[in-house]
């Protein structure tokens, strides 16, 4: 049920939804955040610390934390959609003002280095800007190295990143700086609903704990990832309009001990870098999120290594 007085749908940008959570909080007699984070437990994970940082504007709230924070406050059923679709309006402006900025500081140091608007591959820059300034992936894609070490503080590769975004963007007919809005919006999205991930960010977990254990951070998976993607943005570029799909990856168990990878993305308890087993993958992913398609799924001819000719 909503709550008088607290108007979500006139959300616009994060400074408006946290005014919004801020009224919220307080006509429910401003409980503390301990008993807030407690009540949260029932709806979803909503760390005390995280709760601090958003309410004293130190942090932009997760999709996720949001419903954990209203439903914890007492909001219910439909109502709660409300403000899913207040932080989707606030994302997309912030990714729209961030695309913008980013390849306008971005922009004259690609040309210089690579002769062109964007460079000779335009994908590479978009990657690239993506890996060092998106809010999912800065300061955790290896820049260097196709292969991350043992103990890697790093949860992706610049390489896998690449091709992930390949299958992504494959047939989608925009300019770069479109393109990164794109990748930036649904990387986001996929990272809302793979809780590990932004437990490697908030130190949680470490990088290389979640390589050892889980499937989601590797090429693999970024690569089906972006292949479901594509699937999605052919159906329509509105973040909006994913959101229910891709809310049932929540029900993937991605753990390597599995056995639902093992000949799909594993192979004798080894991560595959086939194109048969992404597309197996892929396939496994489709169903369980129940999202239908006509066969007709994106797969370059790389899963996992550098772009051929040059290195990213």
């Amino acid at each position: 049920m909503p709550i008088a007085g607290v108007r979500p749908e006139y959300v616009s940008d994060f400074a408006g939804l946290h005014a919004a959570m801020i009224t919220l909080r307080r006509s429910i007699g401003v409980p503390s955040l301990r008993e807030l984070t407690r009540r949260a437990g029932e709806h979803g994970e909503l760390p005390h610390s995280t709760l601090h940082r958003v309410v004293s504007q130190q942090a932009i709230p997760s999709r996720r934390h949001v419903v954990a924070f209203v439903k914890a406050c007492g909001v219910s059923g439909t109502a709660v959609q409300e403000w899913t679709a207040a932080w989707d309006r606030a994302s997309g402006l912030r990714t729209e003002q961030a695309t913008a900025l980013a390849f306008r500081a971005a922009s004259p140091r690609w040309a210089a280095s690579a002769g062109g608007p964007y460079g000779v591959d335009g994908l590479a820059a978009v990657t690239r800007l993506l890996a060092t300034g998106s809010a999912t992936f800065k300061g955790f894609v290896e820049m260097e190295r196709s292969v991350l070490g043992a103990r890697s503080s790093k949860l992706f590769t610049l390489s896998a990143l690449y091709y992930g975004n390949q299958n992504l963007l494959a047939g989608i007919d925009a300019d770069a700086g479109r393109q990164l809005q794109l990748a930036d919006a649904y990387w986001s999205a996929v990272d809302s609903v793979i809780p590990e991930w932004e437990m490697v960010r908030h130190r949680v977990l470490h990088a290389s704990e979640v390589h050892r254990t889980y499937v989601h951070c590797h090429g693999i998976a970024l690569h089906c990832l972006g292949s479901v993607g594509n699937l999605l943005l052919r159906r329509t570029e509105n973040p909006r309009k994913w959101t229910s799909y891709l809310q049932r990856l929540q029900s993937v168990d991605w753990a390597r001990s599995n056995p639902a990878w093992e000949g799909r993305a594993l192979v004798g308890g080894r991560v595959a870098k086939s194109l048969h087993n992404a597309a197996l993958t892929t396939e496994h992913l489709l169903q369980q999120m129940r999202l239908p398609h006509d066969g007709a799924v994106q797969h370059n001819r790389t899963v996992s290594s550098g772009p051929p000719g040059r290195p990213l």
